[in-house]
């Protein structure tokens, strides 16, 4: 009888623990799986010279299903260079990235890009994606 109640407690334990997440397969270290995710890249004109103040807008998802709220956009800096550093919770994804002259001079330009990832020595997930652009003038 003891051994039979013991069994009992010890499935139902089991399944407590299992829905609380601390089963064998659970996700992640310690719970959510995160990534750290660095978006770079440069724009050029055709003569190689740096861009600034362009829009770049990148929206995450896969081909042909791009999610809107996840849209970041960004901004060349003086050398034609954008740059953020972020830290998310989804697994990795295609991008949708578009860059944009708000002066109107060059052409938009849209590229599908992947992530590569690898695991650091801590164990964490990076992610780079880095797109660079030469443009066109209208």
């Amino acid at each position: 009888m003891k051994t039979k109640m013991r069994y009992c407690f010890n499935v139902l334990l089991s399944a407590i623990l299992g829905f609380m997440g601390f089963g064998l397969f659970s996700c992640g270290k310690y719970g959510t799986p995160t990534r750290n995710l660095t978006i770079e890249g440069e724009i050029t004109d055709e003569n190689q010279k740096p861009l600034p103040k362009m829009q770049v807008i990148n929206r995450e998802g896969s081909e042909g299903f791009w999610l809107d709220d996840s849209a970041d956009t960004l901004y060349t800096n003086t050398k034609g260079k954008y740059y953020k550093k972020k830290i998310e919770e989804d697994p990795p994804m295609f991008h949708q990235v578009i860059v944009n002259d708000p002066s109107g001079v060059y052409q938009s330009d849209t590229v599908v890009a992947q992530e590569e990832g690898y695991v650091d020595k801590n164990g964490e997930y990076n992610y780079n994606l880095k797109v660079d652009f030469t443009l066109k003038k209208k």
